[in-house]
């Protein structure tokens, strides 16, 4: 199975009347079809020096991310993290951002397929949510982070470790993370 990432797409802090309908518009002005695809999609915000994931989700809907990435509890979530004036959380003052991953097929043509890819979209999910969290332990995802949270692995996941590193866990670390 095979994803691509497409964006980033604005996200508009002033939501004006038809604010939807030119944020689906720039989607399809990318990829005719891909707001119908189905897939993953991070919210993000991008503040120049950092850009910081926010919400990690996934769609597997007859109306694809149309259907999905602007529902009331999704806007809920953007909302709360747009709020302005809380002067230590400067970097929620950057570009809001949509980042999709639509489901291709092996000619890299959006992938119609919702029945047998829905185990490879929640693999993809969980593994960008694991992802989002490593970069920003504030994401408002809350579901499939349990694990990423709670285990710790000397040298390569988590950070609870105090003092200096084993052998073991730096060898570990120079195995499994790119660097």
């Amino acid at each position: 199975m095979n994803f691509e990432s497409c964006g980033p797409f604005e996200f508009p802090r002033d939501r004006a009347k038809h604010w939807r309908t030119e944020f689906w518009e720039e989607v399809e002005y990318v990829w005719e079809g891909l707001s119908n695809a189905v897939g993953c999609y991070a919210f993000c915000i991008d503040n120049g020096r950092k850009i910081r994931p926010w919400y990690v989700g996934k769609t597997l809907a007859q109306g694809g991310f149309q259907d999905e990435i602007f529902t009331p509890h999704k806007l809920d979530h953007y909302s709360s993290i747009l709020v302005p004036g809380d002067a230590h959380k400067s970097y929620r003052r950057g570009k809001p951002s949509i980042i999709l991953f639509p489901l291709v097929t092996a000619t890299w043509r959006l992938s119609e397929n919702r029945s047998s890819s829905e185990a490879y979209v929640d693999w993809l999910e969980t593994t960008l949510i694991g992802m989002a969290l490593s970069r920003n332990p504030e994401i408002a995802n809350t579901s499939k982070t349990r694990f990423h949270r709670e285990v710790y692995v000397n040298g390569i996941i988590g950070g609870q470790f105090q003092g200096r590193p084993s052998d073991g866990a730096n060898f570990a670390r120079r195995t499994f993370r790119a660097e």
